[in-house]
Parts: C-alpha cells; sequence; structure tokens
C-alpha cells in the first residue's frame, strides 16, 4: 500500500514520537534514500516474479543502512529501523543577505537630541536614507523658515551620503491650514520655495494639515532618499 504526501495541518497525534515524525519528516536527504529503497525494492520483487522491467535488476543501490542508524539499531532503538533524519536546525533570516542600519547625527545638536529624545534625525538602511521631522523654525518669515527647513534636510542628507536630488519622498505637516483655502494659499507659498530646491525630478510629495507640532513652527517636513537615485530620474509623459 502507497501513501501521499501528509497534510501537517491535518495530523491528529503528537508531533514527537517517532512514528509521527516518520511520517511528517517524508522530505530531506534521508527522506529522499528511504523513498528510492522503496521503490527499487519494490521493482526488484516484481523483476523476480518475471516483470519486464529489466532496468530495476542494475540499478543502483543506495539503500545500505546509514551509520547513525546502524548504531541507534545496536543499541536497541527501535526507531531505528525507521532511519529518521536528524532534526533540522531553524534557520534564522537569510545568510549574506542582512541590511545593518547606520543612525546619521550630522551635527552635535543631533547627538544631544538622539540621546535627550531617543530618535534619529537619520537612518540609511543599505541605499535608502530615512530622515526624520524637520521643523521650519528658523528665520523670520514664513519662507525663510521654508528653505532653513530645506537647508537642514539638505545637511542631514550629506552627512547620509546623499543629496537633494535623491529624494524620493516628501512629506510636510502644516499647523496654519484652518481650512481648504488657507491651506492652498500657504501651500502656493511653500512651492515657490520648493522650486528653489528640487528644480527636476522633483520627489514624491504629500502635504497633510494637522492642529500643533512639537516645535510649534508653521510646518515641518520629512523625507525618504534612495542614494544614487537622483543621477538616473527619468520622467514618463503621457
Amino acid at each position: 500500500m502507497r501513501f501521499g504526501r501528509v497534510n501537517r495541518d491535518l495530523v491528529a497525534f503528537p508531533s514527537e514520537t517517532p512514528r509521527a515524525r516518520a511520517v511528517l519528516e517524508p522530505f530531506g536527504e534521508e527522506g529522499a534514500r528511504r523513498r528510492r529503497c522503496g521503490r527499487r525494492r519494490r521493482r526488484r520483487g516484481s523483476a523476480r516474479r518475471g516483470s519486464d522491467d529489466g532496468n530495476a535488476v542494475g540499478a543502483r543501490d543506495d539503500c545500505a543502512e546509514s551509520e547513525p542508524a546502524k548504531d541507534a539499531r545496536h543499541r536497541g532503538d527501535a526507531s531505528a529501523e525507521r532511519c529518521l533524519p536528524p532534526p533540522r536546525e531553524r534557520v534564522v533570516g537569510i545568510p549574506g543577505r542582512e541590511r545593518p542600519s547606520t543612525i546619521v547625527l550630522p551635527s552635535a545638536s543631533a547627538a544631544k537630541a538622539y540621546e535627550t529624545y531617543r530618535y534619529a534625525p537619520a537612518v540609511r538602511v543599505g541605499d535608502t536614507v530615512y530622515v526624520s521631522g524637520i521643523p521650519a523654525s528658523e528665520g523670520g518669515t514664513y519662507e525663510e523658515k521654508a528653505r532653513g527647513a530645506f537647508r537642514s534636510l539638505a545637511e542631514v542628507l550629506a552627512a547620509s551620503g546623499a543629496s537633494l536630488d535623491d529624494v524620493v519622498e516628501l512629506t510636510t505637516f502644516h499647523t496654519a491650514a484652518k481650512d481648504t483655502e488657507t491651506f492652498n494659499a500657504e501651500f502656493a507659498r511653500l512651492v515657490q520655495v520648493h522650486a528653489e530646491f528640487f528644480q527636476h525630478g522633483y520627489p514624491a510629495w504629500t502635504a497633510v494639515g494637522t492642529t500643533a507640532l512639537l516645535s510649534g513652527a508653521p510646518f515641518e517636513l520629512r523625507a525618504v532618499a534612495v542614494i544614487g537615485s537622483g543621477a538616473r530620474t527619468r520622467v514618463v509623459r503621457p
């Protein structure tokens, strides 16, 4: 009698017994060897009974008892007859594919904020740089504050090995937007400053209205950059 593959989710008996392991482990090198042994023994039996399968008699015999199973049988271990494979080791992650992260502290004040507020101004993972929120708080007018925020973004990106050309996503949070009309008016002013720093290959941009910011600034921005992407940007138009 031949049995098909057993669905692990449908097994009702404990999986730690020798019988359960023999059923649930039909894979691996030892399992493949046992399946080849069974097929060849059946073919040889058919050949001895007058079967036309002439190739089975001369087939290579790799069905000898393995040394671990032989030792276990000499010790009197009943599970040795099943030639159970050794337990599999659990592999965590993919060897050689680790992606270490680098926390970027571009200045002494950023290092102090990192220790005080437990946040990183920027984190680089591979070629991707994630920049935390930068408040537009330096300067007198709205435009001066906006330019200060974008200059700070450029400094953080430079410390991370990127530039403004490598920015692929930009998010701004605005506190002065009480309604759609005032939001549009502020956004029109910010677009003019934005054009001074992003002159081609514009990044994705999401503007969000909010009630307050921790810094008290009129707006705050965060960004995601991919190092080197700015040199390969192309615009696909309809």
